[in-house]
């Protein structure tokens, strides 16, 4: 259940084709931004990719793009005055996030959502809530 004050959401497209992780990652190092933006001390991030989550509890250096970015992830962490966690969860506790890059096809620019739930997610964000 999520406990935090605030609901958020953000997305934005990308222009070009990566890899499924190397996109993940990426969107832990947008997210980390945008919370630090809006002032929050405390940060659980919760990811359907094992991959970019071992990387992130990682203590190992990563010679590789995804490496890069979870150094870059380190260092945003590093700027918050509690605690930033990463957790793993099942793509099935993950229908929010995925309603959200689904939604993210359709449009050209950053769009935010803060404090309010987008009518395209909101069963699946309720259903999330009470998971």
């Amino acid at each position: 259940m999520n406990s935090f004050p605030y609901d958020e959401a953000g997305l934005k497209r990308l222009a070009g084709c990566f890899p499924v992780a190397i996109i993940e990652a990426l969107a832990v190092r947008y997210a980390l931004g945008f919370a630090r933006d809006l002032g929050l001390h405390t940060v659980e991030v919760e990811e359907d990719s094992a991959e970019v989550i071992q990387a992130l509890n990682s203590d190992d250096v990563l010679l590789t793009p995804l490496g890069l970015i979870v150094k870059d992830i380190h260092s945003a962490a590093g700027f918050f005055s509690d605690v930033v966690t990463f957790s793993h969860i099942l793509c099935e506790g993950n229908v929010v996030a995925h309603g959200l890059a689904r939604h993210a096809q359709n449009v050209d620019d950053l769009c935010v959502w803060i404090e309010e739930v987008p009518e395209f997610i909101r069963v699946s964000h309720l259903a999330d809530l009470y998971h």
